[in-house]
């Protein structure tokens, strides 16, 4: 069984990783150097994706959420989803024109700062607001209706 998925989330669900072919335990000190890893491929602006597996028993027909831990770290995939080129004077634009720009995203923060930082915008204002707790969600009027 082949898991990929958010950094944290996989790792939480490992036990052992996998170095030059060899199965070891995720101790402490790997752990911190695979979080080091993820780490500075964000500062370079990349996503990243944790990669692990599992030796299931051949012929097993069903899977369930319980199959996911003890799961070998295999390492991570990391792609870039640049800006558009006019990103940084399309926000320019909006800036000139009045228009205030919230940022919501899925990516982690140190990504988000460095796409922030390529934009234009004000990374360290970006980063404090993420921290943040006031963050809240609101029903929409549409979904209040069904």
């Amino acid at each position: 069984m082949i898991c990929k998925g958010a950094v944290e989330e996989v790792l939480a669900a490992c036990k052992y990783c996998e170095i030059d072919g060899r199965r070891r335990r995720l101790d402490a000190i790997r752990m911190e150097a695979a979080l080091a890893k993820a780490r500075e491929l964000n500062e370079d602006g990349l996503r990243v994706l944790a990669v692990a597996r599992k030796d299931i028993a051949r012929g097993k027909r069903s899977y369930c959420v319980d199959d996911e831990r003890d799961l070998t770290l295999l390492g991570f995939t990391a792609f870039l989803d640049p800006p558009k080129s006019d990103a940084r004077e399309a926000l320019r634009q909006l800036e000139r024109s009045g228009v205030a720009v919230k940022i919501l995203t899925g990516d982690n923060e140190v990504v988000t700062r460095k796409i922030c930082r390529e934009v234009g915008l004000d990374a360290e204002r970006v980063a404090l607001a993420m921290r943040s707790r006031r963050w809240t969600t609101r029903r929409s009027p549409i979904s209040r209706r069904a």
